[in-house]
């Protein structure tokens, strides 16, 4: 078993173009790097690790394509090289489809200065070099678009996914305001029917922020001063009275933090629902805030099932539901937690879980309790 780069000394014995090729490897990666960074904006700040990927064994290949080793016609030739280049910069970068072509087009221009101060290609070694590039640029961009693709999807469905709720508890409430026998009920009705609609509208400008993101990339906060048991306390009020009566919040004491209000209402609005639909119709929920060390610890506790060892590892992946969540015939798309891990991990923070059958099961979200001390750290 070999890896590109174990040809490389092999290569530079044998002379010629492929020699000159990997002589100037180093000199090659250096000038990418400077050329990227100067030029894209989104890898003014990137790591070297991260600029170079898989440029060294990309070079190694263009190498064996020059040299005709083991019939490589061109370098990315029986290699999926360029396709994990663009996937990578789909998820670890802020780049733009624009950007990653670029790329091949800074390191088509490198080659051709160094071939032609160095050496003489022939017009068939001209050939594979830029069939070479082509063929990378095209492997690497459909990655890209591929992954954004499938993150387009992803959240999509997890809005979906986030509707449901508020447009339950909406119909819901018109439905009571239709019954109401005075007009004070009806009024208060009408309030939360119009809370919940809100809510769906803050997700829908949610859905926009999010799709100017890239993969990997933490979700755009708007932070302001959040009372916290005032956030709860709203959570709570939109449960269905019959579902309220079962839960309860364990808050010994007020806190203010610095988040953004409404990403935080939706990961513990999704917490609370699910430890609902998963404990025993006649236990209790608790909900339970506390304040430690600058950071802000909000848990949710059912009992009911416990989450085995084997399905934890699994929890926060999207479109995966563990096998008591399918066994128990009740809807869901097996997103609700990716989204509070986005959540958690934009504040800085991030989601615990423990189950046990006597202990029942908690999910933590641990969140810094200002956000503004999380972005002067990035800055």
């Amino acid at each position: 078993m070999s890896v590109p780069q174990d040809h490389d000394a092999e290569l530079l014995a044998g002379g010629g173009i492929a020699a000159v090729v990997i002589r100037n490897k180093e000199e090659i990666l250096r000038r990418f790097c400077d050329r990227v960074r100067k030029t894209l904006p989104s890898a003014r700040n990137e790591a070297h690790p991260v600029l170079v990927d898989t440029l060294p064994s990309y070079i190694t290949r263009l190498a064996m394509a020059l040299r005709g080793v083991d019939d490589i016609e061109y370098a990315t030739k029986s290699s999926n090289i360029a396709v994990q280049h663009g996937d990578e910069r789909a998820r670890f970068t802020r780049y733009s489809l624009g950007e990653l072509l670029k790329e091949y087009q800074i390191i088509r221009e490198i080659l051709m200065h160094l071939l032609r101060a160095e050496s003489k290609p022939s017009d068939e070694e001209w050939r594979v070099m830029h069939r070479s590039v082509d063929e990378a640029m095209a492997d690497a961009a459909t990655a890209f678009v591929d992954v954004h693709d499938q993150f387009r999807e992803l959240f999509t469905a997890s809005l979906t996914h986030d509707f449901r709720g508020p447009l339950s508890n909406a119909r819901n409430f018109v439905e009571l305001m239709r019954r109401a026998p005075d007009g004070g009920q009806r009024e208060q009705f009408s309030n939360r029917a119009v809370q919940n609609l809100d809510r769906i509208a803050r997700m829908i400008a949610g859905l926009l922020d999010a799709s100017r993101s890239n993969v990997g990339e933490r979700l755009a906060l708007d932070p302001a001063e959040c009372d916290v048991r005032g956030l709860l306390n709203e959570v709570l009020g939109n449960l269905e009275p019959a579902v309220r009566q079962r839960v309860q919040l364990a808050m010994p004491e007020d806190i203010t933090a610095y988040w953004d209000r409404d990403k935080i209402d939706r990961a513990v609005q999704n917490l609370v629902d699910n430890a609902v639909k998963y404990s025993a119709t006649d236990s209790i929920v608790t909900l339970r805030a506390i304040e430690t060390h600058g950071r802000v610890q909000i848990a949710v506790h059912n009992f009911g099932e416990p989450i085995s060892p084997e399905d934890q590892p699994t929890l926060f992946r999207p479109f995966r539901r563990t096998f008591t969540a399918e066994r128990s015939g009740k809807a869901g798309w097996g997103l609700g937690l990716v989204l509070v891990q986005s959540v958690a991990e934009a504040h800085g923070g991030g989601v615990g879980v423990e189950s046990s059958a006597t202990g029942g099961t908690t999910f933590t979200l641990d969140l810094i309790r200002d956000v503004r001390d999380l972005r002067n750290q990035s800055e």
